[in-house]
C-alpha cells in the first residue's frame, strides 16, 4: 500500500514461515511512514511481530499505539522534529524491549531512511548515525536469538541531498562481519558509482566525493564469520 507495489518484507516473512516453519518472526519498521499494509497482513498472526516507529501526522495516517492485533503489534508514534533523542529514547524504552521479549528466529528490518533530515517529505530530523545505531541494536538482539536478520530497502524520496546516502551504507557497515566481536567497525561507504550514474550535477556531487571517506575493506576473519 502507500508508494508500494509489492511488499517484499511480508512475503518474506509469509514465506519463512510457511516453508521454513520458523515460529517466531519480526518485523521492524524504521521508516517514516507507518506500514499499513504490512500490519494489515500479519495483525491475527501471533507468529510474527511487527514493530514500527513512524511519524505522527502524516500519510498514511494508521499505527496508533492502540492498535495490538493478536497482541503482536507494537507501534511508536514520533511527532515532527523529534530528532536522535527521541528517537532513540523511544526504540530503548519501548519497541526493542518488546522485540527482545519476543526472541526472534527471524529478524527483518523494513529499512526505510525517509525520517532523514534531507528528505523533503517529513519531519523526524533524523541522521545517518541514528540509521547505524538502530541497526546496530537491532543485530545485537538477533545475534542474542539465533543471529538471523535481513535488512530490506524501504523509503527514502530524495535525490539530490546525498548526505543522506550515508544512512544505508552505515547500515550495512553495521551488519557486516567486519563489525562484529567488539571490533571496530568501518566508516560508511558511499555508493559512489550509483550516484555518479544519476547524479544531475557532476561537478556538484565531485565537491561531495571529495569529502567522503575512502573504501574500508576488513573482513572478520573468526571461524564464526568465516
Amino acid at each position: 500500500m502507500g508508494f508500494c507495489l509489492f511488499n517484499n518484507v511480508a512475503v518474506a516473512a509469509a514465506h519463512a514461515r510457511d516453508r521454513h516453519g520458523l515460529e517466531r518472526i519480526a518485523i521492524v519498521d524504521f521508516d517514516v511512514h507507518h506500514g499499513n499494509g504490512t500490519q494489515s497482513i500479519f495483525q491475527s498472526e501471533p507468529k510474527v511481530a511487527y514493530l514500527s516507529s513512524h511519524q505522527s501526522g502524516i500519510y498514511p495516517h494508521t499505527g496508533g499505539v492502540r492498535d495490538r492485533g493478536a497482541g503482536n503489534l507494537h507501534n511508536a508514534l514520533l511527532p515532527p522534529g523529534s530528532g536522535s533523542f527521541r528517537f532513540r529514547n523511544t526504540w530503548l524504552d519501548t519497541l526493542l524491549p518488546a522485540l527482545d521479549d519476543f526472541r526472534p528466529q527471524l529478524l527483518l528490518l523494513s529499512a526505510g531512511f525517509d525520517g532523514h533530515m534531507a528528505d523533503p517529505l517529513a519531519d523526524l530530523m533524523l541522521d545517518a548515525d541514528d540509521f547505524a545505531w538502530i541497526t546496530g541494536e537491532l543485530r545485537t538482539i538477533a545475534r542474542r536469538h539465533g543471529g538471523r536478520i535481513v535488512s530490506m530497502l524501504e523509503g527514502a524520496t530524495t535525490r539530490t541531498r546525498w548526505p543522506n546516502a550515508r544512512s544505508p551504507t552505515g547500515c550495512a557497515a553495521r551488519l557486516s562481519p567486519a563489525s562484529c566481536h567488539g571490533r571496530t567497525e568501518p566508516r560508511p561507504v558511499p555508493p559512489r558509482a550509483f550516484i555518479a550514474r544519476m547524479h544531475p550535477h557532476p561537478a556538484s556531487y565531485q565537491r561531495f566525493s571529495a569529502r567522503m571517506p575512502p573504501p574500508v575493506r576488513s573482513p572478520c576473519a573468526c571461524s564464526r564469520c568465516r
